[in-house]
């Protein structure tokens, strides 16, 4: 029961939004998954399926199968020197991993990172993503939630798993420290961060696993063991329907047949406008780069991180919406920047934004003056410049 638990568990970590569960179908969610059943091969011994899987999650997704292949491979050495038995650990099944998933790491670090100039790499991370970075960002009750966890994972654990807990929170640790104190970008490649997802997995298996042991009528579970996974979907559907934490997520019910504004604004943005125009839009308007099918000048969720493409975004940021690092370490909201820039712009601001290229705005005010009006809804219009 406690090793399927970790397959169908859908909370959000403490640890910066990162999550074992997502609601789309992004390549870090096949490699967890495939990463997830890693771990069980890994328990029960089975080496060749725990490298081959390893590989397969690596290939989907770098970073996530990088980071489960030193987790495990590092607590199973700990807990094998422990017991004086080294020569038990699957060299040969390791080192086919490091064959074939080292290359390829290679060649991709070779296009990303910070290049020549670490510092601005390392402000722009800072400036967009210290949601997933770094631990100041998260918020006091994100990391208590985390020291819970890991309270609660490295107690329970034992052996391999609890060696593999500690690394986890030990690599966290100094993490903080390269990232927070001296600054270092290579600490930030490592994104030790999102290794808490499997913190947070066996925390909740601890958790299950004392209510088993400690509920009156063990017989029922036993003869029904559909019970519990049904029981923790139900309660992960409502954690995640409702947004008790923050927002109610917004869901596209293939049986419903309403649209949104954001959707129906673009899907005439689509229809209405050249192929070759190019838009600035608010910044969370994230529906319309899949339904309009047209270019934006600077697109907020887009982030390789390589140094020249992060230099180039930066400055279109700054460009376009007017923030950068001092907006934000002032507490300002770019969010809120972003729609009182599109809501009120100068002629000034047209005639810049012509010169970049920009040929259309999205703007929630309904009747920009001296601009030509190619469509609306009740909560959107599209301008021609």
């Amino acid at each position: 029961m406690t090793i399927g638990m970790i397959l169908i568990l859908g909370f959000h970590t403490s640890t910066g939004s990162n999550e074992i569960y997502y609601n789309l179908l992004i390549p870090s969610l096949a490699a967890k998954a495939l990463a997830s059943w890693a771990i069980v091969l890994w328990l029960t011994a089975r080496f060749n399926g725990w490298s081959l899987l390893l590989l397969a999650a690596t290939l989907l997704q770098p970073l996530v199968g990088l980071q489960l292949f030193l987790l495990t491979s590092l607590a199973h050495i700990l807990d094998l020197i422990v017991h004086k038995k080294l020569r038990l650990f699957p060299w040969r099944q390791a080192l086919l991993y490091l064959v074939i998933a080292l290359p390829m790491l290679f060649f991709l670090l070779q296009h990303n990172g910070s290049g020549h100039d670490p510092k601005a790499f390392f402000d722009i991370i800072q400036f967009r993503l210290p949601h997933h970075f770094f631990a100041s960002s998260f918020g006091f009750f994100n990391l208590l939630l985390g020291g819970i966890f890991a309270i609660l994972a490295v107690y329970y654990m034992k052996q391999r798993l609890r060696a593999m807990m500690i690394l986890i929170v030990v690599g966290c640790l100094v993490y903080e420290i390269g990232v927070e104190y001296y600054h270092v970008p290579i600490f930030l490649y490592t994104q030790w961060w999102k290794t808490t997802i499997w913190m947070e997995a066996f925390a909740f298996v601890a958790i299950g696993s004392w209510l088993f042991k400690n509920i009156t009528n063990q017989n029922l579970i036993t003869r029904f063991p559909f019970i519990v996974p049904i029981a923790l979907l139900l309660l992960v559907s409502m954690y995640r329907f409702s947004g008790i934490r923050k927002y109610h997520p917004d869901y596209m019910l293939p049986w419903v047949t309403t649209k949104s504004d954001e959707v129906d604004i673009s899907e005439q943005a689509s229809k209405l406008t050249p192929e070759n125009a190019v838009f600035i839009t608010p910044i969370e308007f994230t529906a319309f780069r899949w339904y309009s099918q047209r270019s934006l000048y600077v697109d907020y969720k887009a982030m390789v991180h390589q140094e020249a493409f992060l230099k180039e975004w930066y400055k279109r940021i700054q460009n376009i919406y007017q923030f950068g690092e001092e907006e934000e370490k002032g507490g300002f909201d770019l969010d809120n920047f972003s729609f009182y820039l599109l809501d009120d712009p100068s002629p000034m601001s047209f005639e810049y934004w012509k010169k970049l290229g920009i040929t259309h705005i999205v703007s929630t005010n309904l009747a920009i003056k001296d601009l030509t009006l190619v469509a609306k809804n009740g909560k959107y219009a599209i301008y021609k410049l």
